[in-house]
């Protein structure tokens, strides 16, 4: 690996080449934004959303579909929506570092292309319709893991100016529970 990179700096760069690798890389980077949208797009369209539910707020009458389902098939969900987004990601990445660049380039060059760059887009891609996804994985979180945060991690105040503290709230669930 440390070769490749050495690799990398030691290739000398004309302007010509700089500008059909770079010409290249936008081309990569916009097809991973479309393949990112649509797999996005899809995923929006066949999971459940997250729907917040509000117990204070009278015009919601009952919990929405995915948060009634349970923790098991919360868990289900986002299990398969992450498997489905990696295999995606690293599928889409495999064909395209082997495909030929589409802008011919000088050879010893194609290796540059596909790079981490053009992959940034698809991942923000991918999320531009799966803000649910987020969310979903704050509220499985929260409630598998929210009470024990809770009771042992300060929720005021911030380490960076040494402020940090329990709340009058936490102090007395924890006066509580002991």
């Amino acid at each position: 690996m440390a070769g490749y990179a050495y690799n990398i700096h030691s290739v000398k760069l004309t302007r010509n080449d700089s500008l059909r690798v770079s010409g290249n890389i936008a081309i990569f980077a916009l097809i991973y934004s479309a393949a990112g949208a649509l797999l996005s797009y899809i995923l929006w369209y066949a999971f459940d959303p997250y729907d917040p539910y509000d117990p204070y707020d009278p015009e919601q009458k009952q919990i929405k579909a995915w948060n009634a389902k349970g923790i098991a098939f919360q868990l289900y969900d986002l299990t398969v929506e992450i498997v489905i987004i990696a295999m995606s990601i690293f599928w889409l990445t495999y064909y395209l570092d082997r495909s030929t660049p589409l802008i011919p380039v000088r050879k010893g060059l194609e290796d540059f292309i596909d790079s981490y760059t053009s992959g940034v887009f698809f991942m923000f891609a991918v999320f531009i319709f799966l803000d649910d996804l987020t969310y979903k994985m704050k509220y499985v979180f929260k409630t598998l893991f929210g009470g024990f945060f809770d009771y042992w991690v300060p929720e005021e105040g911030s380490i960076l100016d040494f402020s940090v503290r329990y709340s009058e709230r936490q102090r007395k669930n924890q006066v509580l529970l002991s």
